[in-house]
Order: structure tokens, then C-alpha cells, then sequence
């Protein structure tokens, strides 16, 4: 669970400020001192003052005597050690600057734990992460179920249906999801050496039962205003026994628009998937590597049953590495966590929980890591709602420390056994 509603004071400045206070890093009503009274500092400052979020007790910076002169009240940083704080947060956008601060404060005796600086990502302008996180991924999406049904995005209708969502993802109200990915069985027709989800790592791989699977959706969808897609996966979703009953069960619901399933191309659907799979709302995606010999049946077989499909032809991955921790710092796993794509539109539920990406469901399911802000809790979860957006609103995640998808110098082929 997350500490705060934050998304409440920070969804006023997201596109108002050029830098938007940490409201996610500091708990309401914190006691702060506030370092840096340039362009960053006096953003915060005032946002601060707007919102009543919390207290600032001391406002230093090293150059206070000249910010003195200019009339913004701040004092020397060495006062630091003689008054009593929750958090100090280092109000400036560049690294090096960062870190002569994170430096200077840990030579004073602030505990590590107390320092918060979020970067230039995170405070870049017009307040990236709403915007970057939730507005631009919504954007993406609503896109793409427009054009997979024949609809132009830049139309006159499709641009009104992009406006709308868009104005829903800022009613701080709502919660509109572009895309969840729901992890229905750990069993496969493949082995893959590499694989980025760690399937092969399961000795006895099983399915997610059925009623586990339905609740989640259920309660994922009462939760949201609005869910552009839900991805379906494995594993292979096609081995899946009750993919039929949660097709069927997914497409009646109204504020889930699409539907997408991903396969490998070795499995052929049995007729009465086929006969689901037809539903306006579902697309296909197979991923068409070397070693699936039955692509082209599997194709064939879904365009004569009238299904629409896609081939993803990329035919090399990005070797994730071993699950291994690297023992990456905060600031490597912020910088990692925000290059990501899985970060953005990969948010992955698996019996009962909402985590990051596959891997990192994979991670918790195998006992890898078990870190409880890794992820929401689904079942029973009366602030669901809540806990969610703050979920995608999260700038980092400690699975990040275990993978290496963002290193794209580290190419391998797709798929081998």
C-alpha cells in the first residue's frame, strides 16, 4: 500500500508548473527542509504554500546570502543540523549539483533514508509524470483500439474520442488504465533460453484457476473508470483451458474496450476459442519466431474464422539477464524504471496482485523478491482505486534491480530453445 493521496495535490500542477513537487516521496504533513531556492526550489516553494501538503521548517541553500539580497527568505545550509526534519528534498534539476547536496548532507549526518531528489525525469516540465505515465500511454492506446477498428485517431470522431479520454485521465476523479496485462497460466509450448517473463524457470508450471482470474478482472474493472486494453499471456494463452470463459466473460463488460492476446504461433486455437475470438474486441498477436513452425497454419486458421490478428516480426529480444541483484542505487533504478516500456504500458495482474511487468510478477510468484511496494493487492482492497493510480503513478520499482531489458545494446535471438 502507498502512504498518501498525493495524485490529489500533485494532478493540480501537472500541467501548470515546470517542476512538480515530489508529492509521491513525501508523506502529508511532513516536516521538509528544502534545499535549492533557484527556479526548481522556488516552483516547490510555492506549490507548497498553494496546497498546504506539507511544511517547510527550512528553506537553505549555499548562496543565501545572495538570495537574501533579491528578497526569498533562505538561510545557510550548516542550520541543517541544528533543527528537526522528516525529509530533506534537494530542489534543483541537475545531477551534479544533486549529488555535491546528497554529498554535503550525508557529511552533516543526515541519514541516507531522509534525502529525496527526484531528478530531472521526474521533474521535467509540464509535470512528465502524469503526463508521461498516464496521459501519453492513455493517448497511445486509445490510438491504436481506434485504428485496429478502422477508425482514423485524427479524424473528427477519432480526435474526439482521444479528447475525452484525455480529459477523464485529468479528472483527478478517475482512473482511466491504458493497459493491464493478465498472466493466466505459467505452462508454455516453448522453452526459451531467455525468456524475459522467467517461464522457463517454473519445475511445475500451473494455470491461475479460473474464478481467481475473473475476480481480478472484475475487480480491476469496478475499480476503473475506464480500461483502453487488457492484454491476455502465459506462458501461452492458447494452452490455457479457461481462455474461452474469460474471453467471454471480458467482452461484456463495458469499460474495457480491447482485448489482446499474445501467442507464440504454436498452438492452434480449438473451435470453440475460434468462435470468441471473433468478438470485435479481440486482436491476436503473434509473435513470429524462428522456432513456431505452425505461424502460417495459425494465421490461416484465424483469418478463414474471421479473427482479426497482427504479427509482431520483431525477431530479437533484449537478453534481460540473470535474476541476479546488480546492487543498483536509487537513482540507477529510477533512471531504469523510466526508460522502460514494460513501466508504461506493462502492468501485469497475477492471482490477486498488480505488479510493474511480467518479470516482476514472475519475480514475487517464484519467491525471488517479495518486497511489498512492489506491488497492489487486489482482493479485499477498499482504496483499489487509489492504490492503483499511485501504482502508475510510481516512478521506480526494486525489480528493476534485477533485470537488464533497458541495456537494447544487449541483443539476442528471439525465442531460442
Amino acid at each position: 500500500m502507498y502512504r498518501n493521496n498525493f495524485e490529489n495535490y500533485e494532478g493540480k500542477y501537472k500541467l501548470e508548473k515546470d517542476w512538480v513537487f515530489p508529492f509521491s516521496q513525501v508523506g502529508y504533513g511532513s516536516q521538509i527542509v528544502l534545499y535549492g531556492a533557484g527556479d526548481v526550489g522556488q516552483a516547490y516553494h510555492k506549490q507548497i504554500e498553494d496546497s498546504k501538503y506539507c511544511h517547510v521548517i527550512a528553506w537553505v541553500d549555499r548562496c543565501y546570502q545572495q538570495w537574501n539580497t533579491w528578497g526569498i527568505d533562505v538561510c545557510d545550509p550548516v542550520q541543517i543540523t541544528q533543527i528537526s526534519f522528516d525529509f530533506v528534498v534537494i530542489a534543483v534539476s541537475e545531477m551534479g549539483k544533486a549529488k555535491e547536496i546528497h554529498a554535503f548532507l550525508i557529511s552533516i549526518g543526515v541519514p541516507r533514508e531522509k534525502i529525496i531528489w527526484i531528478g530531472d525525469r521526474r521533474t521535467a516540465k509540464k509535470g512528465s509524470c502524469y503526463e508521461n505515465r498516464l496521459l501519453k500511454p492513455v493517448e497511445h492506446c486509445v490510438k491504436q483500439y481506434l485504428t485496429r477498428r478502422g477508425i482514423d485517431p485524427e479524424s473528427e470522431f477519432g480526435s474526439r474520442i482521444v479528447s475525452n479520454s484525455l480529459s477523464e485521465v485529468l479528472d483527478e476523479n478517475k482512473l482511466v488504465v491504458p493497459r493491464m496485462v493478465f498472466e493466466l497460466t505459467r505452462m508454455c509450448s516453448l522453452k526459451c533460453r531467455h525468456c524475459n517473463n522467467l517461464m522457463n524457470r517454473y519445475d511445475h508450471p500451473k494455470h491461475v484457476e479460473l474464478d481467481v482470474v475473473l475476480r481480478d478482472i472484475r475487480a480491476l474493472s469496478e475499480a476503473a473508470d475506464k480500461i483502453i486494453t487488457i492484454e491476455l499471456i502465459g506462458g501461452e494463452p492458447f494452452v490455457y483451458p479457461y481462455l474461452k470463459d474469460v474471453i467471454n466473460y471480458v467482452v461484456d463488460i463495458d469499460n474495457i474496450w480491447g482485448i489482446e492476446i499474445t501467442t507464440n504461433g504454436t498452438v492452434i486455437p480449438k473451435n470453440e476459442v475460434l468462435d470468441v475470438l471473433k468478438n470485435p474486441k479481440v486482436t491476436v498477436r503473434i509473435s513470429r519466431y524462428e522456432v513456431s513452425s505452425r505461424i502460417d497454419e495459425l494465421e490461416e486458421t484465424l483469418f478463414l474464422n474471421g479473427v482479426r490478428f497482427e504479427e509482431i516480426s520483431e525477431l530479437s529480444w533484449i537478453d534481460s539477464g540473470d535474476i541476479n541483484s546488480r546492487g543498483r542505487s536509487l537513482e540507477q533504478l529510477l533512471d531504469i524504471y523510466n526508460r522502460c516500456p514494460s513501466s508504461y504500458y506493462c502492468k501485469t495482474v497475477l492471482e490477486g496482485k498488480v505488479f510493474s511487468c511480467a518479470r516482476a510478477a514472475s519475480m514475487y510468484d517464484l519467491g525471488i523478491v517479495e518486497d511489498e511496494e512492489s506491488y497492489v493487492t487486489v482482493e479485499g482492497n477498499q482504496c483499489l482505486k487509489r492504490d492503483l493510480k499511485e501504482f502508475f503513478l510510481k516512478l521506480s520499482d526494486v525489480n528493476c534491480d534485477r533485470c537488464d531489458v533497458t541495456d537494447i545494446w544487449r541483443v539476442i535471438a528471439a525465442g531460442e530453445q
